[in-house]
């Protein structure tokens, strides 16, 4: 497996979710993700999955976590804001998603950048993500 896909993976995904308004546990996001679409430009590394739950996202490799970020979500607007430390910097990133069924698309904004416009966005540093419930 290529490293340094893994650490892209693994340093973009908890940007996914974090810190916003709301409560976590009834927005109906918990559960076992599989990565079905990356950003352009990403590659897709076999066996990764992204699990949530309550507050929390895992990211995985197979049953290892490689990354654990903490997230609040509004359910009725979609609105993501996301916070994790990178080498003790807080970064800061704010997204926007869409379920539909056991279809989770997601797009979110580059560092300090404000939330895309709607999850299929991908311009202007958005990076478009696409998970399916795994069963």
């Amino acid at each position: 497996m290529n490293r340094n896909a893994l650490l892209s993976i693994t340093a973009t995904l908890p940007l996914l979710f974090a810190p916003s308004v709301g409560r976590c546990g009834s927005d109906g996001l918990e559960g076992r993700w599989k990565i079905v679409e990356v950003p352009e430009g990403w590659k897709k590394v076999p066996g990764t999955s992204v699990i949530i739950s309550s507050g929390v996202i895992r990211i995985n490799l197979g049953n290892v976590t490689t990354a654990q970020i903490s997230y609040t979500v509004d359910p009725a607007t979609g609105k993501v804001d996301t916070v994790r430390k990178v080498k003790g910097k807080q970064v800061v990133q704010h997204g926007i998603y869409r379920q539909t069924g056991d279809t989770l698309t997601l797009s979110v904004g580059a560092e300090g950048k404000p939330a895309p416009s709607n999850p299929d966005s991908t311009g202007k540093g958005a990076m478009r993500w696409v998970f399916r419930k795994a069963s």
